[in-house]
């Protein structure tokens, strides 16, 4: 056998034994991206401010809340430090679908109802901001395909 042909032979064997060994590494890097992503995704409930909130990002929550007063259910929706709010507020036999979007760049607050009642453009303050309070349910998760349209008020 010539010298030529043993390097081949031997390169070629090192490749056959790298393939799974690269292979392998691949899918524990997949795995690692795909855990990071969902690591990172809090719970509406564990959250103690409006900062936490605006590095949710992307994430898509449903919650439920009530009081004394009435309950509230809906979806949260969080991108590049805005917030989206989506519920059904309930007081007595009173439904009203609420929509509510915090500009994370301007800490504007805009505030509409479906029925036209509200519609209202204000400063936020984002001092030590609750998202729910305490006694909500929530569940979160990564959100997969950002929809930007929904950051923007009518």
């Amino acid at each position: 056998m010539t010298r030529r042909r043993r390097f081949v032979l031997i390169l070629y064997n090192a490749i056959v034994k790298l393939i799974p060994f690269v292979i392998g590494i691949l899918i524990v890097t997949a795995i690692v991206f795909w855990y990071a992503q969902y690591e990172n995704v809090p719970n509406l409930t564990d959250v103690r401010n409006f900062e936490e909130l605006r590095k949710a990002s992307p994430t898509v929550c449903e919650y439920s809340t009530s009081d004394f007063s009435g309950s509230a259910r809906g979806k949260a929706y969080f991108l590049d430090g805005s917030i989206r709010f989506d519920f059904v507020q309930t007081a007595g036999q009173n439904q009203e679908t609420v929509h509510v979007i915090i500009d994370g760049s301007s800490y504007k607050k805009y505030i509409w109802t479906d029925s036209g009642t509200v519609n209202l453009k204000v400063d936020f303050a984002a001092v030590d901001y609750k998202p729910l309070p305490d006694g909500s349910e929530s569940r979160c998760a990564f959100w997969k395909s950002p929809d930007t349209s929904l950051f923007i008020a009518p």
